[in-house]
């Protein structure tokens, strides 16, 4: 919940129950999502631009107006059709896809990443640079949701506009070929303490790797004191990697995995579920 503090009340003479300027895009969203339930449409992929407002506790002009992007999808990843019988379900990994394909034909590329989990979301990822947000997005809580009456998991996603305009005004296009070698990707389990974050590991990779990491992604996190221990929780992560000028052989790979092993091990205190 937000601080009635945080609000921004308005005198509405036409309808007094509508009083607050909107805090977050979310609820709204949501609200299209039980609109479209409750008409017997649970497969819904929305995308809206908006502002949200907030009071300050200090200054001559104590307000404070954001630009968004929200993105929002539940149900059925494809529409039921002849053709297609796939009938699984929208994910995380679905929401991350366009997350990042905005961002790619953006052009913004070399963010931070850090995990998130709080009173919105059950899990997700906030990519960042440095202090300035550029979007947040996840997987909303269960509990949230049922006290707005869904029945079905939820996956939003919410573009800091300002940020990401300001990022666009520092950008260059640049073009490279596609390589024609194939990647190679391998995968880590690591247990690590609850206070360690993706960027720290994602920042230990991108130094160990070098030229030949192309990609790290975070796909799995798990929490289970009584298999972990207390205040551990478990990343799956996987790295692929790439040579633009020739074909990679397992032996350059499995050198950088096991320098990778020890750094994870030295600096992090991680231990390697094999």
């Amino acid at each position: 919940p937000i601080p009635e503090s945080e609000l921004v009340f308005i005198n509405n003479t036409s309808n007094i129950h509508l009083d607050v300027m909107r805090p977050t895009m979310l609820i709204g969203g949501l609200e299209a999502v039980l609109h479209n339930q409750n008409r017997q449409n649970g497969n819904v992929k929305l995308f809206e631009f908006g502002k949200s407002y907030k009071k300050l506790s200090e200054g001559d002009f104590p307000y404070q107006e954001d630009e968004h992007l929200s993105l929002l999808m539940t149900g059925q990843r494809y529409e039921e059709n002849w053709l297609n019988n796939d009938k699984a379900k929208v994910s995380y990994f679905s929401l991350k896809t366009f997350v990042n394909k905005v961002l790619t034909r953006l052009g913004i590329e070399k963010f931070q990443q850090t995990a998130v989990k709080d009173g919105v979301y059950a899990f997700g990822l906030k990519y960042h640079r440095g202090a300035s947000d550029l979007v947040t997005f996840g997987k909303i809580q269960s509990k949230l949701l049922q006290q707005m009456g869904i029945k079905q998991e939820v996956f939003y996603a919410d573009f800091n506009w300002a940020s990401i305009l300001k990022a666009l005004r520092k950008h260059k296009i640049n073009y490279k070929e596609i390589t024609k070698f194939p990647a190679i990707r391998r995968d880590l389990a690591l247990v690590i303490e609850k206070s360690v974050n993706f960027d720290q590991i994602s920042a230990i990779a991108q130094k160990t790797g070098k030229k030949m990491l192309k990609e790290v992604n975070l796909f799995n996190v798990y929490e289970n004191e009584e298999k972990l221990g207390a205040n551990k929780k478990s990343y799956a992560v996987s790295f692929v990697f790439e040579d633009l000028t020739k074909t990679l052989k397992d032996k350059e790979v499995d050198k950088v995995m096991n320098q990778l092993i020890q750094n994870y091990e030295g600096k992090l205190g991680a231990i390697i579920r094999r």
